[in-house]
């Protein structure tokens, strides 16, 4: 087993599905769409049986050591800008691999803007944290957006999912698009995942409907940590994920 397959292992479980808690919005937006308490949501989405957690550093070393005994860790090093920068579009390298690494990192998370102005800068970066991911034997998770169009739209996830696959990724995440979600899944060509996106009343039926067309598990933020209970919402999740 590599380094790598080991890692994986903390974060996709034997039927090689995965829910994710997808905590690291503070960055881009701040304390406006934060709970008061995130610890404790975290924590009751790890009682809730979530697989894994995606966080920025800071959250990381807010958390205390046993909670990641029981989950997978997945931390974003890209970012850069927020929903005030006139360029949201733009996400540039803030931590390198290493430092992931040392801060117990199953996976590194990174972010590519399909038709961003500076989508170059975006690819070079990208580049180069797969050269160290691979030298460290650390996957690399990819997330695809669009700055094309408002809504998903499976012709250009498709493509950016592709893109992802060529630059390296290890994982794959992007929105499910609906009709013709299938080809976004055969183009990525290694597990993917879905995003959550903004609050939504039809995310069980979204996850289910992802999983149906080939999706590997999903990475949810909003949707959980903005229910009536977390911990259940993730119960309910697992249960569709893992069936």
């Amino acid at each position: 087993m590599t380094g790598k397959e080991l890692r994986l292992s903390r974060i996709f479980q034997k039927d090689r599905r995965t829910g994710i808690f997808a905590y690291d919005h503070g960055q881009y937006f701040g304390d406006v769409e934060y709970p008061q308490d995130p610890i404790k949501i975290i924590k009751d989405a790890v009682k809730g049986g979530i697989d894994a957690l995606l966080l920025n550093p800071g959250m990381v070393k807010s958390l205390k050591g046993d909670v990641f005994r029981k989950v997978g860790l997945i931390v974003r090093i890209t970012g850069g800008a927020t929903i005030y920068s006139k360029e949201s579009n733009f996400h540039s390298l803030l931590y390198d691999i290493e430092y992931a690494v040392s801060e117990g990192a199953d996976m590194v998370a990174v972010m590519l803007i399909l038709g961003s102005k500076r989508e170059n800068e975006i690819m070079t970066s990208i580049a180069k944290c797969v050269k160290e991911c691979d030298r460290l034997q650390i996957p690399i998770l990819i997330e695809v957006l669009s700055a094309i169009s408002r809504e998903p739209v499976t012709e250009e996830l498709a493509f950016g999912c592709r893109v992802a696959f060529e630059l390296g990724a290890d994982v794959i995440k992007t929105y499910y698009s609906g009709e013709g979600f299938g080809r976004v899944v055969s183009a990525a060509k290694v597990p993917l995942i879905i995003a959550g996106g903004p609050k939504r009343d039809n995310f069980k039926d979204m996850a289910t409907k992802a999983i149906e067309e080939g999706a590997k598990g999903f990475a949810f933020g909003r949707n959980i940590f903005s229910s009536i209970s977390p911990r259940e919402t993730v119960a309910q999740l697992r249960k569709i994920i893992h069936k």
